[in-house]
């Protein structure tokens, strides 16, 4: 095997293999250059300039192995154990939801609707990027992080830690929120929750059926369970005249005013044109 490669040759090679799998040229450009700035601790922005730079044998075996993975459709978020969420590099793994951009948009809509001592749990919250963000933010909220599952719980903990310096800034409660109740109720609840239809399975990327926790993804058959089960708890969350903030599929709001129908609703689009998250108030 040649291991006396420069990082243009090895990025060629890459981005000739990924095309093959009709992962687009931008996409394809992005992945490689981020694993080889893993591998080299090179700048992602320097590795243009530093292509010709010949890896030692330990970096292109190591590369090699993180490429398999990543040809494998397992997300670079995933290989490299990190992703950029609000400016901040959140530890992320096999047990917690990837963040995504639009749910940046969800806390900017969440600050601008909500008071500043206000009482807010995020219900779901995998990486603990929506509650660790707030926080980040607002120094004075009263923030609660709920997770079902302890090993995110542990991920959000390393990441409140990491990005606040004090992880118990963040209560942080592993429990299912859909049958827990608080010792004092919430003025805000914000979650990203799972509100994937398990019948949709199919038209998801491999990179996300494959490889991100299906607790976080599906919501039960149709899509709405976790909606349907919190509208019937808002009452016991929620203090009189709490709000909610929920990121939605981007074709739910209908049968979400319909679910809601008791209840205050408004929907907001994001950056893409899409219905993407809903406020009310109970």
């Amino acid at each position: 095997m040649n291991y006396d490669l420069t990082i243009k040759e090895i990025k060629n090679q890459s981005i000739k293999k990924l095309l093959e799998k009709n992962i687009d040229i931008y996409s394809a450009n992005l992945d490689v250059d981020i694993l080889l700035s893993f591998i080299t601790k090179i700048a992602r922005e320097f590795i243009l300039s530093n292509d010709k730079k010949i890896l030692s044998k330990d970096e292109y075996c190591h590369y090699q192995n993180l490429f398999e993975r990543r040809f494998n459709d397992e997300p670079i978020a995933y290989i490299i154990e990190k992703k950029e969420f609000y400016g901040h590099s959140f530890k992320v793994n096999k047990n917690v939801l990837i963040p995504r951009p639009e749910t940046e948009e969800l806390i900017d809509i969440v600050i601008n609707n909500i008071s500043s001592n206000s009482n807010i749990v995020d219900i779901g919250s995998g990486s603990g990027c929506i509650a660790i963000i707030l926080k980040h933010l607002i120094a004075t909220y009263n923030m609660a992080a709920i997770d079902i599952s302890s090993y995110a719980i542990d991920v959000a903990k390393e990441n409140a830690l990491s990005i606040l310096g004090n992880s118990s800034l963040i209560k942080f409660i592993n429990a299912d929120a859909l049958n827990y109740t608080p010792d004092k109720k919430f003025d805000v609840i914000v979650s990203n929750p799972p509100y994937i239809a398990k019948s949709d399975i199919n038209i998801l990327s491999n990179d996300v059926k494959n490889y991100e926790p299906s607790i976080a993804l599906f919501s039960g058959d149709s899509g709405y369970e976790f909606y349907e089960k919190i509208h019937n708890r808002l009452d016991i969350l929620l203090t009189e005249k709490g709000k909610f903030f929920f990121e939605i599929g981007y074709n739910q709001e209908l049968n979400l005013r319909k679910i809601f129908h008791d209840k205050y609703v408004s929907f907001i689009k994001d950056l893409s044109g899409h219905s993407r998250f809903m406020i009310g108030a109970i």
